[in-house]
């Protein structure tokens, strides 16, 4: 089933628990979870998560914006972290929680700012993703080099 099928799925409430399993779902709630931590979303970060969206999970740009959607209601519902990692940590591999976090990094950095909470932040999710220093301090300087 696409992911398009399944947004649809979820909107007309046929499979709405199959559809929040999605582990997709829930690495872009906490990428906006990261972009609007400081109040904002800054369009830079928007359009940093839709390029991430097309290119590395080759969604077009009506699935992207169901997703978004989607995603925001989820983070609006509960603003619990730990549950959302949690759900990540069981479906995807050290090295995919290490490119999540490469992902959130690049969120972090869309704003060309980096604040101590934003820092506070991701620290935390370092520990909520079982992330080693070495596996957070390389996406960190991964997501530096890609913003250059």
């Amino acid at each position: 089933m696409s992911f398009f099928e399944r947004v649809r799925l979820f909107f007309s409430s046929e499979s709405k628990q199959e559809q929040q399993e999605d582990p997709l779902l829930y690495r872009v709630v906490l990428l906006l979870e990261v972009a609007m931590f400081d109040d904002e979303f800054d369009n830079r970060e928007k359009a940093l998560i839709v390029h991430l969206l097309e290119t590395k999970y080759g969604l077009n740009r009506e699935e992207i914006e169901a997703l978004l959607t989607l995603a925001d209601e989820k983070r609006a519902q509960s603003h619990d972290i730990f549950a959302h990692t949690s759900r990540i940590n069981d479906w995807l591999s050290l090295e995919d929680r290490a490119d999540l976090m490469k992902e959130i990094w690049q969120v972090i950095f869309a704003d060309d700012k980096l604040t101590p909470q934003e820092d506070h932040l991701a620290r935390r999710l370092r520990t909520l993703l079982r992330l080693d220093h070495q596996h957070w301090a390389q996406a960190k300087q991964d997501a530096r080099e890609a913003g250059s």
